[in-house]
């Protein structure tokens, strides 16, 4: 009687057990479900996070460079154009690349502080796939929170505003020269009328004059040569005005 006793107590105990087991293995189900929906919203979260950058990164006209380290991870349309040389290269061509051997061996120093912590921007000679250099200015960012990458390099070319520039430049270099042309023909003009009218009246009065015929020979053909080099100049002076005249309507 007394074992019978201890079995059915035994049994009472391991139910009690078996119960307890049971509400604490459906507690911990219904914690790791609220955990799992929790991580579900959380990459869903994550993934339209991505989605969004890189709906904005294709959007962008800016080259857009995922890095890890110096290590390319992805990159954009706009980046493929930038390395392409206008013609889009193949962004598998350039992924798991070090982004340094596309620069300039002297701008190394700048690339290794974006790459480190510093937001630039700098401008940089950028090495396409085709050798050839373009300018470029970067700058750099935090990549994005859950992303793989360490930093961000945002790329534009300025190779066609440096050349607008050099040509503005230059244009007023002209525009300096022609100013100066236009100033000094003037200044040249007028003293060169009074040389010009007083060649004529010197050859008007020899005339008057009774002279040997080998003084007036000589005289007279100073005068002439006088006469052919005011000419002469005349002509420059004419020209320089009507450069300025022409390069004035232009601007």
């Amino acid at each position: 009687a007394f074992g019978l006793l201890s079995a059915k107590y035994e049994l009472r105990v391991t139910a009690v057990s078996l119960e307890e087991l049971a509400l604490r293995l459906e507690a911990k189900r219904t914690l790791v479900e609220r955990r799992e929906r929790s991580l579900a919203r959380t990459m869903r979260n994550l993934e339209a996070s991505n989605e969004r950058y890189r709906h904005l990164a294709a959007a962008t006209g800016e080259g857009v460079v995922l890095c890890s380290g110096s290590q390319i991870l992805d990159v954009n349309d706009a980046a493929c154009r930038i390395f392409g040389h206008g013609e889009q290269v193949d962004p598998r061509q350039l992924r798991a690349q070090d982004f340094s051997r596309f620069v300039a061996r002297d701008h190394h120093d700048h690339v290794a502080a974006l790459l480190d912590a510093s937001e630039g921007p700098y401008e940089l000679a950028l090495i396409r796939a085709d050798g050839s250099t373009v300018q470029v200015s970067i700058k750099a960012v935090a990549a994005p929170p859950g992303s793989r990458g360490t930093r961000v390099l945002l790329v534009h070319d300025i190779s066609l505003e440096r050349e607008l520039q050099r040509r503005l430049a230059t244009a007023d270099r002209l525009a300096a020269v022609v100013t100066l042309a236009a100033g000094t023909a003037h200044e040249i003009n007028n003293p060169l009328t009074f040389v010009l009218a007083s060649a004529e009246l010197l050859g008007e009065e020899l005339s008057d004059l009774e002279l040997p015929a080998e003084v007036r020979t000589n005289l007279t053909g100073t005068i002439d040569d006088l006469m052919t080099g005011a000419v002469r100049i005349r002509d420059v002076v004419r020209n320089l005005m009507s450069l300025a005249r022409d390069r004035g309507g232009e601007e």
